[in-house]
């Protein structure tokens, strides 16, 4: 059965409600949210800056906290009040503002930068050549603030408040951008800084516990198999590990951006039996439009005897884009996880910078040139998005 998008499917009138309420706005921005758990490396980083203004002293006087616009949250999240986006109350002089944010952004992470490439470095330098996979990723979404125990969304709605007050509000990162924003970066951004169009692929990434290592998640990337339209085993590997995650509020832009540096560990130490139980597993599964990730197993399928579960699912459906410096990922994004029954939809874009990542690999870390190929993307960023 051909995957059919959330936003496309004909549900029935009585299913409305469960599948809309189903729907959340964000992965919360803590270490363990209430739906999804993110692994943390133990130094790892965590930022949250506001660029765009040239002195944090006026943060107060030209900002204000207002209701995301629904074409970026989703209305049927079931979050109510809707959270809160950071924007630019009244446009000041020119002197308020940064000449080139880009700038701002390397210097004020240059040393979580450099603290972050030397421990992936040492990292990688402990296992076989290849094993570990670092990635620096930007992706683009909306700062979302939900407010916290002492201080509701109601009360600060259209506030200007201290940059010391919004660090203590809960925050999130949103992901899902609007279709007339994947528009014009496929209309226009693409053909502008010569992106060349690499390929389209359609994944399912089960998300798998291991009873016996109950600290670690199992990574499964399945492609359809031709002829069967059942699930087949593409790569294995863990779940990715986060050593830097930045978050920035661009005042003056339609869009926030994050900033992460990751590793996952692409191989598993499995027997020919793990192995096989395993892809039985994944090989029973059924793919069904209808249900929160596109996949359903039989009952008592889910598990492979009392060791192995899937936990969560995501079907992704990603055109890749690649120029001499970064990828370009589009992608439609439907995530399910069965623990907490959570789901979330999103079309998504992200830039990877492999030519950052090759001077990781090296046996001596250039940071120099790292920053300022940093440097170079961030401006093409601020430039175009």
């Amino acid at each position: 059965m051909a995957y059919v998008p959330p936003h496309k499917r004909h549900l029935k009138s009585d299913a409305t409600s469960s599948s809309s309420s189903s729907i959340t706005p964000a992965r919360k921005l803590n270490h363990k949210s209430k739906t999804i758990n993110y692994v943390y490396a133990e130094n790892a980083k965590w930022r949250w800056l506001i660029v765009g203004l040239a002195n944090e002293s006026r943060i107060p006087d030209l900002t204000l906290l207002h209701p995301v616009s629904m074409e970026f949250f989703q209305q049927n999240s079931g979050e109510n009040p809707p959270p809160l986006t950071l924007m630019l109350k009244e446009i000041g002089a020119k002197n308020d503002y940064m000449e080139n944010p880009w700038l701002y952004v390397a210097k004020t992470l240059k040393q979580d930068l450099l603290f972050s490439f030397q421990e992936v470095n040492k990292l990688m330098k402990g296992f076989e050549f290849g094993e570990i996979k670092p990635s620096l990723v930007a992706r683009f979404g909306k700062i979302l603030f939900h407010g916290d125990r002492s201080i509701s969304l109601e009360s600060i709605n259209g506030s200007s408040l201290p940059l010391d007050t919004m660090k203590r509000l809960s925050r999130s990162f949103y992901t899902n951008i609007p279709p007339s924003y994947i528009e014009r970066i496929t209309s226009e951004f693409i053909p502008k800084v010569d992106f060349k169009f690499e390929e389209e692929k359609q994944l399912y990434n089960l998300k798998i516990s291991d009873k016996m290592r109950p600290d670690i998640s199992i990574a499964c990337k399945c492609t359809v198999a031709k002829g069967t339209n059942k699930l087949e085993l593409y790569k294995i590997g863990l779940n990715q590990v986060r050593h830097l995650v930045a978050d920035m509020s661009c005042l003056g832009k339609n869009l926030d951006l994050r900033l992460m540096l990751f590793t996952k560990k692409v191989s598993v130490a499995l027997t020919d039996e793990e192995l096989e139980d395993m892809k039985s597993m994944i090989e029973s599964a059924v793919l069904d439009s209808e249900v929160e990730g596109g996949v359903r197993w039989p009952l008592g399928k889910q598990s492979s005897g009392d060791r192995y579960t899937v936990i969560g699912v995501r079907y992704m459906k990603a055109q890749t884009y690649r120029n001499s410096v970064m990828k370009l990922n589009v992608r439609c994004a439907d995530r399910f996880d069965y623990r907490s029954s959570h789901r979330d939809v999103a079309e998504e874009v992200s830039l990877t910078m492999p030519g950052i990542i090759s001077q990781l690999r090296e046996q001596n870390v250039n940071t120099d040139l790292a920053l300022e190929m940093l440097k170079k993307n961030m401006e093409l960023i601020w430039k175009n998005f």
